[in-house]
């Protein structure tokens, strides 16, 4: 018994051992160790300062069904007003958020909260009439009819008349069943429920003033016009798949790798440099393996003399560039990322046109009132395409046997999927 014991054991050790090195060897295989080593980059901040968001909501509350809103939950942006129907820029801003949810209906979530100002005495009035259309789902068609009659209702003696022009106008509101809104209307727990919201919010310190607005919680500091919420929420988007970290290290410097853009075109090799640009090359690699590029689609950019690549997505951060005096765009079919900052935008790489003809063509327009020398002209370009280098960290070449179908490039061409090979 202890012996068949003894030889199992053996038997399972070297089963193990044989899976064990099966790993290994795979790994070795394939090149991409995707250890807990990092390469070097930095993550991309965040649309916005998420602590500031974060002790905002805690202050204020999250949004719930008791909230008027619309627009998906799970909303891209969220937009978050405190306004007052009595403040004329209240009305401005509220009218012209309510067409920017409308245009973004499915990426944009709108949320309205009131914030009756005290020496505005319709405010309340206009504020109870909303909300007793909001019983019946329609606050928001309340809430863009109010701030467009403002300047009719907001000169109206007093309330008395205030209250007798919304019970008429209210009692023509097409689809309104005008009892249950007249019920809630009147209804003196309505009204205590704005107060009490009211000073609620004034004890938080935060909003002292209307309109108050917030995207994701975060303070819009007034910039909210349609120019500032597009920016704002391009970045969330680009950020909503961006990466929290900085990617594994999956290459090994001294081990040769070669990409295969799969196009419509055919597909297009290109030799990698992993030796002179690390970072470059890791990245590429990590993001090909993701199915970053998948889908990416061609452009001609920089006046056409390179064809530039963008991925479907941020990846969320950038690295430094990485120099070589040995390697220099001095031609066509090198691969680059886009420094055209300072750091390299690892969402977006280049393949180059002939470069040196082509600034040899602009510089002689440039400079065509004087006879220059060939040799300076010569000189002059080299040292373009140094800064060029230096600015844009060139990994990779396409194989001299794909350049014709490099030239084939078009706008609009499409990478299918980008394949590591080693």
């Amino acid at each position: 018994m202890k012996r068949e014991k003894l030889f199992l054991l053996m038997a399972l050790s070297l089963v193990l051992f044989a899976l064990t090195t099966a790993v290994f060897a795979d790994s070795e295989k394939s090149g991409f160790d995707y250890s807990a080593e990092k390469m070097e980059c930095r993550i991309q901040p965040s649309a916005f300062d998420m602590d500031e968001a974060e002790k905002n909501r805690g202050l204020l509350g999250s949004v719930t069904d008791s909230d008027w809103s619309i627009g998906p939950e799970d909303a891209v942006l969220t937009i978050i007003e405190y306004a007052d129907f009595q403040c004329p820029y209240c009305a401005d801003a509220s009218l012209s958020l309510i067409e920017y949810q409308k245009a973004h209906s499915s990426e944009v979530r709108l949320v309205y909260r009131h914030f009756p100002l005290s020496f505005h005495e319709k405010a309340v009035p206009a504020a109870l009439a909303a909300n007793a259309a909001g019983y019946q789902g329609m606050f928001f068609e309340a809430e863009e009819f109010l701030f467009e009659k403002q300047d009719e209702w907001s000169a109206l003696e007093n309330n008395d008349v205030f209250e007798e022009w919304l019970i008429r106008e209210f009692s023509n509101f097409s689809d309104l069943d005008f009892d249950l809104w007249y019920l809630a209307f009147s209804d003196s727990d309505n009204e205590a429920d704005i107060r009490n919201l009211y000073s609620q919010v004034i004890r938080t310190g935060i909003i002292s003033g209307t309109p108050t607005v917030f995207l994701n919680y975060a303070d819009s500091n007034y910039m909210f016009d349609n120019a500032s919420l597009d920016n704002f929420l391009g970045k969330l988007k680009a950020n909503e798949n961006s990466l929290a970290e900085c990617p594994d290290v999956v290459i090994h410097e001294e081990t040769p790798y070669t990409a295969v853009l799969e196009t419509e075109i055919g597909d297009i090799r290109i030799e990698l440099f992993p030796d002179t640009a690390p970072n470059a090359v890791n990245s590429f690699v990590f993001l090909a393996e993701s199915g970053w590029y998948d889908g990416a689609v061609i452009s001609h950019g920089y006046d056409d003399y390179v064809w530039t690549a963008e991925s479907v997505e941020n990846p969320g951060y950038s690295f430094d560039p990485e120099y070589s005096e040995t390697r220099l765009f001095d031609g066509p079919g090198y691969v680059g990322f886009d420094g055209a900052v300072s750091d390299q935008d690892a969402g977006r790489f280049f393949i180059t046109g002939d470069i040196r003809q082509y600034f040899e063509g602009k510089i002689r327009s440039d400079s065509s009132e004087m006879d220059v020398s060939k040799d300076a002209v010569s000189e002059y370009i080299t040292e373009k395409i140094i800064r060029l280098s230096k600015m844009n960290s060139l990994f990779g070449r396409v194989f001299d046997e794909d350049m014709e179908k490099l030239m084939l490039l078009d706008n609009g061409t499409v990478i299918n999927n980008i394949r590591i090979d080693q």
